[in-house]
């Protein structure tokens, strides 16, 4: 459209989250089957060209500092199809643990994700002087929310689950 709109306007419940769980629904309830060997692969792919269409952007300079672009809903939806294929079977065990992260943690990595990236922002830019380590840094910036989000929303779960049933044997 020519122009940038602020963040909370388009990086909302509304507009990415919703979308997002019922995607997730609807792959759910039509239960596609793909190959595990395809769902790597393409898992890979559009990793890549995640990573692609932020060089590009950035090149361009176009909007290259958001965090989700095309490739990031494609990925999703092999993501989605992964996990459905470890429903039964040998890999249950992850599916069950992707059932636990999706039930229980996802409000909490939904809510902790925007303040880590702040967090993680104003840190790289005081303690990094170097641009190039900057930009390796950029690149890897939704690993390391992911990751530190997952991490933090999992020990919160923990101290939730055991201060409620402190509460309740006292």
């Amino acid at each position: 459209m020519g122009r940038e709109f602020p963040y909370i306007l388009v990086r909302n419940f509304l507009f990415v989250g919703l979308p997002y769980v019922l995607l997730g629904d609807m792959l759910y309830k039509a239960k596609p089957t793909a190959k595990s060997s395809t769902c790597i692969l393409l898992t890979v792919l559009f990793i890549f060209t995640t990573l692609g269409e932020r060089f590009v952007l950035t090149n361009l300079s176009l909007n290259a500092t958001r965090d989700h672009y095309l490739s990031t809903t494609l990925l999703s939806v092999v993501i989605f199809l992964s996990a459905l294929n470890h429903r039964d079977g040998a890999h249950s065990r992850l599916y069950k643990n992707c059932c636990m992260i999706g039930s229980n943690l996802s409000t909490s990595i939904y809510i902790l994700h925007p303040i880590w990236i702040d967090f993680l922002l104003r840190a790289v830019n005081r303690w990094i002087g170097n641009d190039s380590v900057r930009e390796i840094l950029a690149y890897g910036y939704p690993f390391f929310i992911f990751l530190i989000s997952g991490i933090s929303a999992w020990l919160l779960h923990i101290v939730s689950k055991r201060l409620k049933n402190h509460l309740h044997t006292t």
